[in-house]
Formats: structure tokens, C-alpha cells, sequence
């Protein structure tokens, strides 16, 4: 299970809404985790472990409007940031930007940006929403219209734990806590606007990493010298945003259940 806690950014100064209910209707969708850790045992009791992940983080969500954003406003708000993964996967009926963050306004219409507020980040669509091609919009007008996104992330994760076990030699238990850096290596966001438009685009202002704290407890058994096989329940928690320079931060987390392999020394 994932999904984010939700803060509001007190240092935010753009115009999009800052109200808590607008952004709290995320549903998790499928994600998981793979990787390796190594384990050293400084005795028979406690070890410290490290190793490598490859994870996801995913979610949808519905919206009801959309902002219009001068450009000049949405580079000072969004393109001071850095350490964006970039993607150039414009897609549908949208062009790609080949990682240049924040993109280059739709034409026409002044140069205004048409932007989704979400938790994640900000999504600067690429083209004007259906059935407002033309219309004269203002700066700082709110259109309102159904919008559906599709979210997804991919992290490399380095860990370090401290793990204390219990029990029989070949059979034991065990909790452990410890920290994670995460790095962001992948951003995609699917929008369905109005049933009628798709665009394939990406959040303005995630950072390229975040810090996590971890728990878990679980099952291992030894089967051969230094080899085990575990099962355990875990908890990530991040404890720095995966964003800046949007209105909300946020804040994922990961409740799961782990089963694999690890190496003692």
C-alpha cells in the first residue's frame, strides 16, 4: 500500500490554492519494490545491513479544475528548481520537451500556462484544455473541468539498518530500523481531460532525492552457512518531501510485505 502524507508549503509563492481538501483525494495504485541487501553480524545478536532498491511509487486521482498561469509567474514559481529527472515523453495529442522544466507555453492564448496542481507536483499540459482553444483567458482564471491523472515515479533506494534477531539458529526472528536516501530516476503522469483529450507529461518541481526512515520485523531462516530467506512486514516513511515550489509537499509512504533472500557475514 502507498500514498503520501500532505503538507501545506507555507513558502509557496504562486496562486494556485492552498486548501488541504482540494489535493487529499489520491488512491494508491499498484507499486512495488525489488533489490538486494547484505547483511554483517556484529554478533549473535545485532547486524547492520545495507544494499540497493529499485521502486515505484504510484497513484491516480481526480481534479476539477485547471489554472491559467502567465509564463512569466510560472518560471519564477517553478523554474528555479533543480535536479529534475527530465523525460521528453510528450504523448498523445501533446509534443515532448525533452526534460527542459518548466516547457514552453501552448501557442497562442499570451504565453499562458495551462497547469494541475497535484500533491506530486505541478503538470504543464501542452496544449490549451478541449473546448478552450481560443478562448480568452485571464491570468488567474480557474477552468473549471474533469481532469484524471495517472501518476508515477521510480526510485533507486540505499538503506542502512540495524537489525536485532531472536531465536532458534535455523529459525529466527527479527526487527530492525534504520534510513534511506532515495533517488528520483523516472516521472510519468497520464492526463485524461474532460473524457475526450489525453496527453502523456510530468511533474515541475519534484527534487531528485528524499530522505525515509524504516521499520520492520519479520521471519528468517537459515538454510545454508551465511544464506537466508525472510519474510517480513515494512514500513517506509519518508521524512523529507520528494517536491519544492508547489503548493502542497509531499510526503510518501510504503506499507508492505517483503520476501527474499539475504547474506550474512
Amino acid at each position: 500500500y502507498v500514498n503520501s502524507r500532505i503538507k501545506v508549503n507555507d513558502s509557496y509563492t504562486g496562486s494556485a490554492s492552498q486548501n488541504l481538501n482540494d489535493y487529499n483525494n489520491q488512491k494508491a495504485a499498484f507499486s512495488y519494490s525489488a533489490g538486494m541487501n547484505i547483511n554483517y553480524d556484529l554478533g549473535t545478536k545485532w547486524s547492520i545491513g545495507s544494499g540497493i532498491s529499485y521502486s515505484t511509487f504510484a497513484q491516480t486521482a481526480v481534479y476539477n479544475t485547471i489554472d491559467v498561469v502567465s509564463d512569466s509567474i510560472y518560471q519564477n514559481v517553478q523554474g528555479h528548481h533543480q535536479g529534475h529527472p527530465g523525460g521528453g515523453h510528450g504523448g498523445g495529442h501533446g509534443g515532448g520537451h525533452g526534460g527542459q522544466n518548466p516547457h514552453t507555453p501552448p501557442p497562442g492564448n499570451n504565453g499562458q500556462h495551462f497547469v494541475i496542481h497535484t500533491p506530486c507536483g505541478a503538470i504543464d499540459l501542452y496544449n490549451e484544455p478541449p473546448h478552450h482553444n481560443g478562448v480568452n483567458h485571464q491570468n488567474g482564471d480557474t477552468i473549471s473541468i474533469k481532469t484524471e491523472t495517472s501518476e508515477s515515479m521510480q526510485f533507486i533506494n540505499i538503506p542502512l539498518m540495524v537489525r536485532y534477531k531472536f531465536g532458534q539458529h535455523k529459525l529466527s526472528y527479527f526487527i530492525e530500523g534504520g534510513a534511506s536516501v532515495s533517488f528520483i530516476t523516472g516521472d510519468k503522469v497520464k492526463i485524461v481531460i474532460d473524457d475526450s483529450y489525453t496527453e502523456n507529461n510530468e511533474h515541475d518541481g519534484l527534487k531528485s532525492m528524499n530522505y525515509s526512515l524504516l521499520f520492520g520485523a519479520g521471519v528468517q531462516y537459515n538454510f545454508y552457512k551465511g544464506l537466508n530467506m525472510f519474510l517480513k512486514p515494512s514500513l517506509r516513511y519518508s521524512i523529507t518531501p520528494i517536491n519544492q515550489d508547489n503548493p502542497m509537499y509531499a510526503y510518501p509512504y510504503y506499507i508492505g510485505i517483503g520476501a527474499g533472500f539475504s547474506i550474512h557475514f
